[in-house]
């Protein structure tokens, strides 16, 4: 059977989605550039919530480290864990990630995040990293008149986070970050 000039088979071999572990990666055939999940590993136990109310903002400093990213990447999505106390947080979630040279920016209303989970933010631009770069996130909650939480964890050995809340710094902590990315060839 033909679809378009491509057998069925082909079809929908060409729409599979292929999920990587060992790479964190997800594998669109049909684009034929994936795009890539990087995690930053924390070490999952003992758990507390970091409140953000409106206006609050919290500061995270960190490096992807070569054996997770071995080639320039651009990075397009931020995506936190986070919690919204029962899906009742208001308002955005305003973010701004930058190397020694550059920032972006994204936000997103947190009428669209769910509570306990993963929340994705796209950014206005993508940001090009190289392994080992030092970058800098801030998250600000905006026009909010319920809190909305950062989930915080101990940092785990060899990816150490600078974390600092409203409150001040908050060493030995790091939050959980994903990083969207396209590789980008050696050139």
């Amino acid at each position: 059977m033909k679809l378009r000039g491509q057998s069925v088979e082909e079809s929908n071999i060409k729409s599979i989605l292929v999920y990587c572990p060992d790479l964190r990666a997800t594998i669109e055939n049909n684009k034929f550039s994936p795009s890539v999940d990087l995690m930053l590993p924390v070490t999952l136990k003992h758990n507390i919530p970091l409140p953000l109310d409106d206006g609050q903002k919290a500061t995270v400093m960190f490096s992807v480290p070569k054996r997770q990213l071995d080639l320039p990447a651009q990075i397009s999505t931020v995506s936190l864990y986070q919690g919204n106390y029962g899906n009742t947080a208001t308002g955005r979630l305003k973010i701004k990630i930058c190397d020694k040279s550059k920032c972006v920016h994204g936000e997103r209303p947190l009428s669209e995040s769910h509570d306990n989970s993963f929340f994705s933010i796209h950014l206005d631009h993508a940001l090009l990293i190289h392994p080992e770069d030092k970058l800098t996130l801030s998250i600000r909650h905006i026009d909010g008149n319920k809190p909305d939480a950062l989930w915080v964890w101990p940092a785990k050995p060899g990816y150490p986070q600078e974390l600092s809340g409203p409150q001040g710094p908050l060493p030995g902590k790091a939050i959980r970050i994903a990083l969207k990315y396209q590789p980008q060839e050696h050139k």
